[in-house]
């Protein structure tokens, strides 16, 4: 199965100098209040097939209810397609149903997604506040400062973050280790993946220059400019890509 990665360049622009941080290996800070400087944030990351979109997007949204999704659920008939969905990073349980896809688990993480009376989790700090926006929905998120132990929470709507707690956090962004087609999403993305688990609230800017020291090309951004970016990853590959594909959404596979 063909994927394909989506470069995306993600521009801050406030006043002064340019910063390319493809070429780049200091880490750099980003003031959520008063940005100092633009950033070129080159984020590499696998993309999902069109052909597959719709299926993403329907066990992204059946899973939001708190159960897993089986095949007949998802009305998917064919074995491959299940399979491809496995290569793009879908958990399943031990019946064979998913548990977790599109950075949506209702396996206990770090990161806890709670929408309306359900509890469910996310692989990383980049998912809580892309997923409101693709669900439609909003979410209360909880997470802790991987330095500090310190408790974060936001409140994410579809259109922005709403609440921040404590008003310094900060998000850490990674550029994706591979621009290779054939890259495996598992090696990437879920809770364990060489980007999900560099993606994380840090409840200050002190707190996030002490774990960027040894990680050359990452960068942190406010919660509100992650929100940006968690939106243009997600739609491109998924929302953009389903639309044109809707007439084999209420279809079975």
């Amino acid at each position: 199965m063909g994927q394909y990665v989506v470069a995306l360049v993600v521009r801050l622009d406030v006043a002064e100098a340019r910063l390319d941080l493809q070429d780049s290996v200091l880490p750099r800070i980003v003031d959520r209040r008063v940005p100092e400087y633009s950033i070129d944030l080159q984020l590499d990351a696998v993309g999902i097939p069109p052909d597959r979109a719709p299926i993403v997007l329907r066990i992204i949204r059946l899973l939001a209810d708190g159960q897993p999704v089986s095949s007949d659920r998802a009305q998917v008939k064919d074995p491959e397609v299940w399979d491809d969905l496995r290569q793009l990073g879908a958990e399943l349980d031990a019946d064979d149903r998913i548990v977790a896809l599109g950075g949506l688990s209702i396996r206990p993480t770090k990161h806890v997604f709670v929408v309306g009376d359900r509890k469910l989790f996310s692989w990383c700090a980049l998912d809580t506040l892309f997923l409101p926006h693709l669900l439609g929905v909003s979410a209360d998120v909880s997470s802790t400062c991987p330095v500090t132990g310190y408790p974060i929470r936001l409140g994410v709507s579809p259109t922005g973050v709403e609440l921040v707690h404590p008003e310094g956090t900060v998000v850490s962004l990674v550029r994706a280790e591979s621009k290779c087609a054939s890259v495996d999403r598992n090696e990437l993305f879920g809770v364990g993946g060489s980007f999900c688990s560099r993606v994380h609230f840090f409840a200050s800017k002190l707190a996030a220059e002490t774990w960027l020291v040894d990680k050359p090309g990452a960068v942190v951004v406010s919660p509100d400019e992650a929100f940006r970016i968690g939106q243009e990853i997600c739609s491109l590959p998924l929302i953009n890509a389903g639309s044109c594909n809707c007439e084999r959404e209420s279809n079975e596979y």
